[in-house]
């Protein structure tokens, strides 16, 4: 993706946000929001993150107001399904679309792993080929959903998983929900693809193999998945034990980003170069060499 020149620019208005990421935290909820008007243009804006509080929808500590807001959760990226505001829930990933005044209009549930776990340990859990790490930091630890914490979740339990990656590729899970166990299983997984061989159809998100064929939806229309893209890959087949599935969609993230969108990525600072001080966030490329920085400077930037 081709990152907009006012994405570029609009980084240094919000390098604050991006410093506290990188340290993998978010405004805990109750902590004082900013408004999303005070930093809007006359575009819309666009704020990718995780939900820090309520009172309106809190991202990264960003308040938005929610009242006139469509909600949808993407399981399957290519057929988002409508739900309610009080599925919003604290810790969750979310795209909000708002308008100049900052109010939202979309507000886009995106989680980055659901499937069932494979393995457990002191630290975390692998499903669908992802590591996920659990936080124990106490300004944001890991919100649990139908499970008390780590302890209490066991082999082959079917999870949805929010976070963002870390340097390793592993999920710093911000919010982990224990599904029903006789729901419908089905895989998502949102990454950055590698080992591309389109002679074979697939690709590697983590330790998955992704194939897709004929059938599988790719979007937007005409794309082809290539090295480096971010996507969300979603199916109802079962892994195979060399593990590798069949993708029934595959949708590239962010191509949508506008010129002229103001625009808040949260998440973990990625492929710093400190001496250009650029990095990527949320597979977003960011150019903070002309930023301002607040709780904390330029140096502190750090993958």
């Amino acid at each position: 993706m081709t990152t907009p020149a006012s994405l570029r620019l609009l980084a240094a208005a919000v390098a604050s946000a991006l410093l506290a990421a990188c340290g993998g935290g978010g405004t805990p909820a109750g902590s004082t929001a900013t408004t999303a008007a005070a930093t809007a243009t006359s575009g819309a804006q666009v704020a990718a993150g995780t939900i820090t509080g309520f009172g309106s929808v809190i991202v990264d500590g960003v308040r938005y107001d929610d009242a006139g807001a469509t909600v949808k959760s993407e399981d399957d990226a290519a057929s988002p399904r409508t739900v309610s505001l009080s599925d919003l829930k604290l810790g969750m990933q979310v795209e909000v679309k708002a308008d100049d005044a900052g109010r939202a209009t979309l507000v886009t549930i995106s989680s980055e792993v659901l499937g069932r776990i494979a393995s457990i340990s002191t630290t975390g859990f692998t499903v669908a080929g992802q590591d996920v790490r659990i936080s124990t930091d106490p300004a944001s630890p890991t919100v649990y959903e139908g499970v008390a914490g780590l302890s209490g979740l066991a082999v082959n339990d079917l999870v949805e998983v929010h976070g963002t990656r870390d340097a390793a590729g592993a999920v710093l899970a911000s919010r982990v929900e224990r599904k029903d166990p006789a729901a419908t299983v089905s895989i998502r997984v949102v990454g950055t693809v590698a080992g591309l061989d389109a002679t074979a159809q697939s690709f590697r998100l983590g330790g998955l193999t992704v194939r897709w064929d004929a059938a599988t939806r790719l979007l937007p229309t005409g794309i082809a998945p290539a090295d480096g893209q971010r996507v969300a890959v979603w199916t109802d087949a079962a892994i195979g034990a060399d593990g590798t599935v069949l993708a029934k969609s595959i949708v590239v993230r962010r191509s949508g980003l506008a010129n002229n969108d103001a625009a808040r990525i949260g998440g973990l600072v990625r492929s710093l170069d400190f001496g250009s001080k650029r990095f990527k966030v949320d597979g977003v490329d960011v150019d903070a060499s002309a930023a301002s920085f607040a709780k904390g400077t330029a140096s502190d930037l750090a993958d």
